[in-house]
Formats: structure tokens, C-alpha cells, sequence
């Protein structure tokens, strides 16, 4: 009889070691797919600049500039995101990735004063509350932050539930409805 040999397991050489992506400059965003989410962080499947395929971990505090309480609720399995990587061990062939833009690269509320109300932007949904929805958003200077809609902002129409009418990763357009340059934080509407 003929038999077949089957396995799970990505071959030898197409699963990348953490030197594939040393030198990588962390302001450098790969698509991934998450693979696991746990109470810490998600395990998330990148591709290597070299074509190889490995995981790496997202901590919790590198999900978003917002507090996540519960990262099942913003993140679940299968779901495309935006990393980039933030460590490199490669003694222990791991890598460390984050969803946050790197520090320097965040906008400051005041990169968003004088904007006129009227002026639209297209933004990404990165978070939904039962409150309101982080939205991210890039400032006239270019620069990227996260702002705040409020569910009695979302829409002209009465909304019960937020997570019926927008998605994590869903683009959006946006205005800035408040500015606060002492609480570094801008209102979106």
C-alpha cells in the first residue's frame, strides 16, 4: 500500500529566523494575520523582507495608544493588521512587534489646531467602545494619532449599538470637532 506523510509544519527554510528581520528600520509596517489572542498580547504571522514566514508577539501595550482592557474585544483570530517590528532577539529567535506608530512619528493635538470643521479626513477604526470609536487619523503635517467619536457623533441617525455600524480596520471619514492641546487629545466627529 501507498502511504502519504503529512504535516502541520511549515517546511525548513520557510519559517523565518528573528535575523531576517534585524536591520529592519521600525518605522517599516508588514501586513499580518493574527494567529492567537491571549491576555498579554497576540501572536501575529508576518512575512519576513525576505519572503520567510514566522510569528511574533504583540504585547497588549502595543495594541494602541488607548487602554485595552479585555484584547479580545479589539483583536480576534484570522484578522488582518498593520505591524511593524519592534525588537529583534535573535539569541532566542524571537521578534517583538507592535501596532503603535513609533514614538516621534505621533501627532500632537496642536498638529491639529486651526483645522477648519468642515475639513474631512479619511481615518481607520481601531477601536470600538460601547462610548465611541478610536478612530486613527493623520494630521495636516503628517504626523498619526488616535481621536475619539462619539457614538452620539457617529451618525445623524440614533445608534444602540456602536460594533453594528463600524468595524475595527474600517475606513472612515473624519472632521476634528475639539481640539485639547493640554490633554494632548483631539474630538473627532
Amino acid at each position: 500500500t501507498d502511504r502519504i506523510g503529512l504535516s502541520m509544519r511549515m517546511p525548513e527554510g520557510a519559517r523565518a529566523n528573528a535575523s531576517d528581520f534585524e536591520g529592519v528600520p521600525n518605522d517599516q509596517w508588514f501586513d499580518g494575520v493574527v494567529v492567537a489572542v491571549q491576555v498579554y498580547g497576540a501572536f501575529v504571522k508576518v512575512t519576513s523582507p525576505l519572503g520567510s514566514v514566522t510569528q511574533g508577539l504583540v504585547p497588549i501595550s502595543q495594541v494602541s495608544d488607548m487602554r485595552i482592557d479585555e484584547l479580545s474585544s479589539v483583536l480576534t483570530i484570522g484578522q488582518t493588521v498593520k505591524v511593524r517590528v519592534a525588537e529583534v532577539n535573535v539569541e532566542t529567535d524571537r521578534i517583538g512587534l507592535s501596532m503603535r506608530m513609533p514614538e516621534g512619528a505621533r501627532a500632537n493635538a496642536s498638529d491639529f489646531e486651526g483645522v477648519p470643521n468642515d475639513q474631512w479626513f479619511d481615518g481607520v477604526v481601531v477601536a470600538v467602545q460601547v462610548y465611541g470609536a478610536f478612530v486613527k487619523v493623520t494630521s495636516p503635517l503628517g504626523s498619526v494619532t488616535q481621536g475619539l467619536v462619539p457614538i452620539s457623533q457617529v451618525s445623524d441617525m440614533r445608534i444602540d449599538e456602536l460594533s453594528s455600524v463600524l468595524t475595527i480596520g474600517q475606513t472612515v471619514k473624519v472632521r476634528v470637532a475639539e481640539v485639547n492641546v493640554e490633554t494632548d487629545r483631539i474630538g473627532l466627529s
